[in-house]
């Protein structure tokens, strides 16, 4: 009977230790900053001239990253944020209304430090109208 219970138990031991090798822990996407994906959503807005993104980084360094993308999105690839950054964008082209070049815009956006991905999206024209005149 002791040696029923004894190798039930160690049965019952090898079969635990087997479902916790085998559940391998979930990877958190994103735990230490988030890189970003600035872009407009606005159908009828001109694509992105310039854009520049500046904060803290993942090491508590305050920097600045800029691109050149002529589209509509850009991505800060290699560059993870955390905390409140400032994005500065210009629109490519020329205002129809003034005939100048467009102006520098900005906004803000709150990065978090862990996040379910790591490319966060920032939305730049959110407040904007987008209907077509």
């Amino acid at each position: 009977m002791f040696r029923k219970s004894a190798m039930l138990i160690v049965l019952m031991v090898v079969l635990l230790i087997t479902l916790v090798a085998s559940n391998p822990s979930r990877a958190e996407a994103g735990t230490n900053g988030q890189q970003i994906n600035v872009f407009v959503s606005c159908p009828y807005a001109p694509v992105l001239a310039e854009v520049r993104v500046r904060g803290y980084n993942q090491r508590g360094q305050y920097v600045t990253w800029s691109s050149r993308p002529n589209s509509k999105s850009v991505v800060t690839y290699g560059w993870w944020w955390v905390g409140k950054v400032d994005i500065d964008y210009r629109y490519a082209g020329t205002n129809p209304y003034t005939g100048y070049p467009f102006p520098w815009y900005g906004t803000s956006a709150n990065i978090p430090k862990t996040f379910s991905r790591d490319i966060y999206a920032v939305v730049v024209d959110s407040g904007q109208d987008c209907r077509r005149y």
